[in-house]
């Protein structure tokens, strides 16, 4: 990692996004920690999102000086500081576990958004199998049938633990997250 990458990161990002992804990640894995099995598998995949559209709107509130004002450009840095939070936990966790980190940002974000829907020995072989198949489609293709590509291949790796809304809504969700990246 070298100067240049760094600049080249917080150009495209901002400083702002990535430190509310930053906060977002640690109060994620505290909010993780501390209610370990009272948590939903959903409200676990959803939860960096939600802190982060929080945190985004009180730093519109507070430093943008736009007060009580839900803009469409908070909402969205919000969803892209939810996905770099998710990358940040993934890249986190494997390096707490001693494991090799040789995907791509979008296979960390897919890996942390999949992970307690699918069995952990098969987390990253089904992230790989997800970003390839969003990376052979076209932005002809609508997102319907990206997402039902994606339920398809949820499927097949859950063992039958989650209903089809289930896992839709994990599949919208990784659509939409890989888009704001």
């Amino acid at each position: 990692m070298n100067y240049s990458f760094l600049k080249n990161f917080f150009t495209a990002y901002g400083l702002s996004t990535v430190i509310i992804a930053v906060i977002c990640s640690v109060c994620t894995m505290l909010l993780s920690k501390a209610l370990k099995d009272k948590l939903a598998v959903q409200i676990k995949t959803q939860l960096p999102f939600l802190l982060a559209i929080i945190f985004q709107f009180a730093y519109d509130m507070i430093f943008v000086l736009h007060a009580f004002e839900f803009s469409e450009s908070a909402f969205a840095a919000g969803i892209l500081s939810g996905s770099l939070s998710v990358i940040f936990n993934s890249f986190i966790l494997r390096i707490k576990d001693g494991e090799y980190i040789g995907l791509s940002a979008t296979a960390l974000l897919i890996e942390g958004l999949i992970e307690g829907v699918v069995p952990e020995s098969c987390i990253a072989a089904t992230a790989m199998a997800v970003e390839s198949i969003i990376a052979k489609q076209s932005e002809e293709i609508e997102k319907e049938q990206l997402v039902n590509e994606i339920v398809n291949v949820l499927k097949v790796n859950t063992e039958g633990e989650f209903n089809e809304i289930e896992l839709r809504k994990t599949a919208k969700l990784i659509v939409e997250a890989v888009d704001s990246l």
